[in-house]
């Protein structure tokens, strides 16, 4: 079986949008690129309405831990560099305080959360953490977050679809990003408040 038949048989529904393009797509846009932020996030939304919402979270949560090795890679080659420029208060400084207390839990959390997933990248790399825990960690939080995400783009999707967009729908839909986005919050003032006192 060659690569082209493992890639059909891995993301058969995948095809009909180019599943091939949003792979690679997710990877770009999870890398340490300039890209806006949430159009990984709109992409894997759409993608949602496209092919079944499971098989896009698996597929983009691969895909999203593959682009986040990016900055896991420039951390573990700048090690040097990173050190001189870090001080105390800096963002980077706090990452590495929430990586030293929670390790393998705190790559799992930024990769679910909003929270910014390269700092912690850059982190585990000048750290030399172990690259298949941290890819695994990502992969963690990668996949149902994409799960999630998709699962909201296809129920919107559908409504539209239907012509059935109740504002029951939309409530449901909007109260599963929002709880992921509270998430997210909660534990950054959580670590916030703890390294002010």
């Amino acid at each position: 079986m060659d690569l082209g038949e493992s890639a059909s048989a891995l993301m058969p529904d995948l095809s009909s949008f180019g599943g091939w393009t949003f792979f690679f797509g997710i990877i770009l846009l999870s890398s340490a690129t300039p890209f806006p932020l949430f159009a990984t996030e709109a992409i894997v939304a759409w993608a949602g309405t496209q092919a079944p919402w499971f098989l896009v979270g698996i597929v983009a949560g691969f895909a999203g831990a593959i682009g986040e090795l990016t900055t896991y890679v420039i951390g573990y080659g700048s090690e040097k560099l990173i050190a001189k420029k870090k001080h105390e208060g800096s963002r980077f400084h706090k990452a590495e305080s929430i990586f030293d207390k929670w390790g393998f839990v705190s790559v799992i959390i930024f990769a679910f959360t909003p929270l910014p997933m390269d700092l912690m990248g850059l982190v585990g790399g000048v750290l030399h953490y172990d690259i298949k825990r941290f890819f695994l960690a990502t992969l963690i939080g990668k996949i149902p977050r994409f799960m999630i995400i998709a699962f909201a783009g296809a129920s919107i999707g559908a409504a539209i679809e239907n012509g059935d967009l109740s504002l029951e729908k939309i409530l449901s839909v909007s109260a599963i990003i929002a709880f992921v986005a509270l998430i997210g919050y909660l534990i950054y003032a959580s670590k916030k408040k703890k390294s002010s006192v």
